[in-house]
């Protein structure tokens, strides 16, 4: 899945490490969308045969389509892969008349009992819910196995079987900017940001808007932390990340028993549960009461 995997358990759960890379390769064989993955044969080829794990990631997807009021997109993929070249050898800045006329489209996805078929110009990128959707089918593997201690991580997502506590990285510098105290037997953390993925510089990221098809320019980074899968939370924060400041402040605060840490590209911090912890502010700290009237004066600011 083109990052680092880890998994740190008890001696007596040690037989559990290589069904957790297993599942790890299982994933990225159906959800890649590179070369030798079926997402990838999908953008490319328009059908496939239907794979139980891409399609239950397209129908998680259109969920969080829905429940992001259309912020999360897998169809970006039309920008992220076609036009961008994200990881690949052809990465590029698009002209904005390119960005412009690209297909985006969740009703252009189609599926069936027998097929995943896609309309003309539809690509699809399953990379903002990917790592998330393997951390957890390799969480149910390893639970129905019997394993209740544990903490495992594809990149910005974190399982934690068991009680953990999870580092969370400064944006900005190779550092920790804060603590999570997970307070469940099963407990996930997801982190999404501008500072892994761009051209150039972060002002060409891949957390790109799919309404506007820019870049986004004032958040670093997105952390969400509660007892939730992965995938709904890696998805929620790559939608919060491509949002306007102020939507995706209230969208945040709006998910339920999710605690939150926001970071902005100039340094401002927004958190907001007991269970973050800063450690190292890396600019002012706001709490949700202070947001709006924070969020005015930027504004005031700009015009």
């Amino acid at each position: 899945m083109g990052t680092f995997a880890f998994i740190t358990l008890d001696q007596k759960y040690s037989f559990a490490t290589s069904i957790f890379f297993q599942t790890l390769k299982q994933v990225e064989a159906s959800l890649s969308s590179f070369p030798n993955g079926l997402v990838y044969r999908l953008n490319h080829h328009r059908c496939i045969q239907t794979d139980p794990i891409v399609q239950d990631a397209i129908e998680k997807s259109l969920y969080y389509y829905k429940r992001s009021d259309g912020y999360f997109d897998i169809t970006i993929g039309s920008l992220t892969k076609q036009l961008f070249g994200f990881g690949t050898s052809q990465e590029k800045i698009p002209t904005i008349k390119d960005l412009k006329q690209a297909t985006l489209g969740v009703d252009g996805i189609h599926m069936d009992q027998n097929s995943i078929c896609l309309d003309k110009a539809i690509m699809i990128d399953l990379g903002g819910m990917g790592k998330g959707y393997a951390i957890d089918l390799a969480a149910a593997r390893l639970k129905k196995m019997g394993v209740q201690q544990a903490v495992f991580g594809l990149s910005g997502d974190i399982r934690c079987l068991g009680e953990c506590q999870v580092k969370v990285q400064n944006p900005f510098v190779s550092e920790t900017v804060a603590i999570i105290q997970s307070d469940s037997k099963d407990f996930a953390v997801s982190t999404s940001g501008t500072y892994r993925r761009y051209i150039k510089d972060t002002r060409y990221n891949h957390l790109i808007d799919p309404k506007s098809r820019r870049s986004q320019k004032l958040i670093a980074s997105v952390t969400l932390a509660g007892s939730r899968q992965n995938a709904f939370l890696d998805a929620m924060a790559t939608a919060i990340g491509v949002m306007p400041l102020k939507k995706a402040w209230m969208f945040a605060h709006s998910l339920k028993n999710i605690d939150y840490l926001i970071i902005l590209e100039n340094g401002t911090m927004i958190k907001h549960g007991n269970r973050i912890s800063i450690t190292k502010p890396t600019g002012f700290i706001l709490f949700p009461s202070t947001v709006s009237a924070y969020i005015r004066l930027l504004q005031q600011t700009a015009e």
